[in-house]
C-alpha cells in the first residue's frame, strides 16, 4: 500500500564490489600501465552473425589509446593506439582501392606482420544510433603480441592502428563516474 510514495532506486549494471572490464561505461575511470585513464568514448562493433564487441577510448593527459573488449569463451582485451596511415606503407591506401585488400605482410616499426583476418562490420558510438559500415585486416606478428590492424571507411578513408594483447590482471581499480 501507499507504493507511489516509496522512492524507486534504479538498480546498476554492475556489481560495484566486484567491477570488470566488461561493465565499463564512460565516465568509468580505471588504472592501466601506471597511469590512470577515463573512458571517453564508448563504441560498439556489429560483426554480423550476432557477434558483437565493445572498444573503449581512454584518456590520460593528452594521451588517448583504445581497449578493444571481446567476450568469448574467455575474455580477449587489445589495447591500440593509431598509427598514421602513411608510414605503415608506401602507397598502401592505392594498393588496397586496386586490390581490394592489402598485401598479405607488412613491415611496420621493426615487426614483421601477417595478415590473419578480413571482417567486415558495422560501428557506432554508445551516443548514436548511426552504424557505420567499415572493412578492417588484421595482421599479426609471429609473437603474437602485436597487432597492426587496417580499417577502411567508405570509399577511401582508411585508418591504421598499432596493438598490444592486454590482459585482465593489467587493469586495477575501475571506478564508476561521477
Amino acid at each position: 500500500m501507499f507504493d507511489w510514495f516509496k522512492k524507486k532506486i534504479a538498480k546498476p549494471e554492475y556489481d560495484p564490489l566486484n567491477m570488470s572490464l566488461t561493465n565499463l561505461k564512460k565516465g568509468f575511470v580505471l588504472d592501466y600501465m601506471s597511469k590512470t585513464w577515463l573512458v571517453t568514448k564508448e563504441y560498439e562493433y556489429d560483426w554480423g552473425n550476432n557477434d558483437f564487441t565493445m572498444e573503449y577510448q581512454l584518456t590520460s593527459s593528452n594521451e588517448n589509446i583504445f581497449l578493444h573488449v571481446e567476450e568469448d569463451d574467455n575474455l580477449k582485451l587489445l589495447v591500440s593506439k593509431p598509427v598514421n596511415f602513411s608510414t605503415v606503407g608506401e602507397n598502401l591506401a592505392s594498393y588496397i582501392r586496386k586490390n581490394e585488400q592489402p598485401p598479405g605482410h607488412l613491415e611496420f616499426g621493426g615487426r614483421s606482420f601477417s595478415l590473419i583476418s578480413e571482417t567486415a562490420g558495422h560501428c557506432r558510438e554508445m551516443t548514436s544510433e548511426r552504424w557505420e559500415p567499415f572493412i578492417a585486416w588484421d595482421f599479426e606478428e609471429p609473437s603474437g603480441q602485436y597487432i597492426l590492424s587496417l580499417e577502411q571507411w567508405g570509399e577511401g578513408d582508411f585508418e591504421a592502428y598499432l596493438g598490444k594483447i592486454a590482459f585482465e590482471y593489467e587493469f586495477k581499480d575501475i571506478l564508476p563516474g561521477g
